[in-house]
């Protein structure tokens, strides 16, 4: 059964305030590595340095997904004190998430600041994978009165890449068990000394499946990220990600549905 999952694009304005450090005018310039702290935006809507939040989240880096090999973002939110994730079946089954015990569709996600629940609140983690993503950040804990009545339990916010100066060009490919493998091809650029910014990924993962019989799974995603700015205040932004997908349902020998 192919199942698409089309999210169509939208247009967020963002505003923020750059701040210049004067350099050091007096005797050499002595050019060092300056750790930036990390800041987190979801937990109070305004970027923040992780130390001065006194909510319980955590941040999960592209470079954390990417050595991790991680594919489905699910699979790295089980790893997070106080969520539960639960699927059904094997690849492509309904999969939701549950954080400090609440139901699953008290849980907000987002991406790009955007939700992206169904009507009602719920939301099919089954086939959301890491692709174009830059962080993760999770709010473990009640955020309604900054995200709504849907953010009983926390928030799971998606930050897709960013573009630099130049263009960037990657390919990956793996091969697993199960007849399991992975293709995937991204380009990142900015244009305009930045003003312009983009990035774009395209991926296909497909396996056979855990099951004896009709457990075959196949995912195909295209996202990409187009930022321009505007002035020193304001950025326009446009997300688009579509996805598809094919499901079986495992049976045994006799044709029968099993779990």
């Amino acid at each position: 059964m192919r199942v698409p999952r089309v999210s169509a694009g939208r247009i967020a304005l963002f505003c923020f305030v750059l701040h210049a450090l004067p350099g050091d005018v007096g005797g050499q310039q002595v050019r060092d590595t300056v750790q930036l702290e990390e800041l987190v935006a979801t937990a109070t809507r305004v970027p923040l340095s992780l130390e001065s939040l006194t909510a319980a989240v955590t941040v999960i880096s592209g470079d954390e997904l990417r050595d991790r090999g991680v594919r489905f973002v699910s699979d790295v939110l089980r790893d997070l004190p106080g969520a539960t994730v639960v699927p059904v079946g094997s690849f492509g089954g309904v999969t939701s998430l549950f954080l400090r015990g609440g139901e699953s569709d008290y849980v907000k996600v987002m991406v790009d600041g955007t939700a992206i629940n169904l009507p009602g609140g719920s939301f099919n983690f089954a086939n959301l994978t890491t692709d174009n993503v830059d962080r993760i950040e999770v709010v473990r804990g009640p955020a309604s009165v900054l995200y709504g009545s849907d953010a009983v339990t926390g928030v799971v916010q998606i930050f897709t890449k960013q573009g630099r100066d130049g263009v960037t060009v990657e390919a990956s490919g793996t091969k697993g068990t199960f007849g399991s493998t992975t293709f995937g091809t991204s380009v990142l650029g900015a244009h305009g000394e930045g003003r312009v910014a983009y990035s774009l990924s395209a991926s296909r993962f497909s396996t056979n499946g855990t099951g004896p019989f009709n457990s075959d799974y196949a995912n195909t995603v295209v996202s990409g990220t187009v930022r321009a700015t505007i002035d020193q205040q304001t950025t326009a932004s446009l997300v688009v990600r579509h996805d598809d997908n094919t499901v079986h349902f495992p049976t045994d020998v006799s044709g029968v549905a099993s779990d």
